[in-house]
């Protein structure tokens, strides 16, 4: 199922499991979610923001002006995107995510990776190739300040910002106080079927990769 023009701004969440504003199962466009304040509420708090699927259909899709307090995995994760790359809020199928605050506090144990943001490619429906690309495409990260991604655990590193696929673009972030800032990633085979199911190791010690994505590819 597709999500036409979600709005969801100027909320005050405060979320102590799983998410904070999460759109799963299918695709959406015309996606803002924007001057929002999340705060993880417990050590189990695991995602501040994320969305799955964004395409064109609704005009632009864009994700801003957060601000983000998460305790486990993710400030912002954006699955299977289908962006234009064009840094153009008017533009249809734009997938901008821009001046957002995150933030990652307390020395939680996490043995799986952790990120700030991050683009990968997830729960890829199977069998239904329609319903989302293979590869991840065409997100810009712009102006986002990102702090303390760190890993306690030795099992698993913590991303500033992560992307995997094609017509990515990222500039003018501040990333601080994070094992690693900004990873540009490609060719994690765990899990990879071609336009089918196949998640990624997402607790594979040691990888040189943000274990949760399986992207083939990255941009040049």
């Amino acid at each position: 199922n597709n999500k036409d023009k979600i709005t969801i701004t100027n909320n005050y969440v405060v979320f102590t499991s799983c998410c904070g504003i999460d759109l799963n199962d299918g695709t959406s466009s015309g996606v803002n979610i924007s001057n929002n304040t999340l705060i993880a509420g417990s050590a189990s708090a695991d995602s501040g923001i994320g969305v799955l699927g964004m395409k064109a259909g609704n005009g632009a899709n864009i994700i801003s002006g957060n601000n983000i307090t998460i305790a486990k995995r993710y400030g912002i994760e954006i699955k299977n995107p289908a962006g234009s790359g064009l840094d153009d809020e008017l533009a249809d199928g734009a997938i901008i995510v821009k001046n957002n605050i995150i933030t990652r506090s307390g020395a939680f144990t996490e043995v799986r990776d952790i990120a700030g943001i991050a683009v990968f490619r997830r729960s890829f429906t199977s069998g239904n190739p329609s319903s989302y690309i293979d590869v991840p495409s065409g997100v810009v990260i712009k102006g986002n300040t990102i702090d303390g991604f760190t890993q306690v655990s030795t099992d698993g590193e913590g991303y500033g910002i992560v992307v995997e696929g094609v017509r990515m673009t990222i500039k003018d972030n501040i990333v601080s106080n994070s094992d690693i800032g900004i990873q540009r990633q490609a060719g994690n085979s765990s899990g990879y079927m071609k336009n089918n199911a196949g998640d990624a190791n997402q607790a594979a010690a040691g990888s040189p990769y943000f274990d949760r994505g399986n992207s083939p590819f990255s941009a040049s």
